[in-house]
């Protein structure tokens, strides 16, 4: 994986297409450190003679979304398939995918789909995939994509410029700094591993509330 330096090495020889192929790739679902490259970007963009601090935003936001709208049509054309495989990897069946929009996980997409993209960020390829296998409609799918990934975007860049003197001068709020911007990086992974256990949880809870009739139930006389 490219480190952040070869990254930044990147955007600044080639500006803001080299930083809409990293972003766009990185959305897609490869591994690339592209919230620290942000908030780095987001401290250079205080300086004179940076980059601009709104065009980073849009590029950013932009290209994220098309790197998701990747995964979300390769979901829409695996179609049963692809949603089996991804439930299966998730904890659930093959068969649960049937009744998928019975969860109250899945009822609640969009938010889904928007914590997705600047919170649970490792979830983010998977959920594209699973919008898409689930026939989410195009429009929700952009609308909140694109409003989480502003959030991420633009959140990001906030940090760095915020920060960005000190990031820049060096010394111990630099490293207290980059030490709680990692920290951020890997909680969603943390967090992420306890996700298929509530899809699990949510799955007996739904199934649980769907009463059975027995055969001699008057009401099917």
């Amino acid at each position: 994986m490219p480190s952040l330096t070869a990254l930044l090495g990147l955007v600044a020889t080639y500006g803001y297409v080299c930083l809409a192929g990293v972003v766009f790739v990185a959305a897609a679902g490869v591994p690339l450190p592209v919230q620290l490259l942000l908030i780095a970007l987001g401290a250079l963009s205080a300086q004179r003679g940076g980059p601009n601090f709104l065009l980073l935003g849009v590029v950013g936001a932009v290209t994220a979304l098309g790197g998701d709208l990747v995964d979300y049509l390769l979901g829409r054309l695996g179609g049963r398939p692809a949603l089996r495989w991804l439930l299966g990897r998730l904890g659930r069946s093959g068969d649960a995918g049937k009744n998928l929009r019975r969860v109250p996980f899945w009822r609640r997409s969009g938010l889904v789909i928007l914590l997705t993209r600047f919170l649970l960020t490792p979830l983010g390829a998977p959920v594209s995939l699973l919008a898409g296998a689930t026939r989410i409609p195009l429009p929700r799918f952009v609308s909140w994509d694109l409003l989480g990934e502003a959030i991420f975007v633009l959140g990001s860049l906030a940090l760095g410029r915020l920060f960005g003197a000190s990031l820049l001068r060096g010394g111990p709020i630099t490293w207290a700094f980059w030490g709680a911007a990692a920290a951020l990086t890997l909680l969603p992974l943390v967090i992420v591993r306890g996700v298929p256990a509530v899809l699990r949880r949510f799955s007996r809870e739904g199934s649980a509330t769907r009463p059975e009739r027995h055969p001699s139930d008057p009401r099917r006389m």
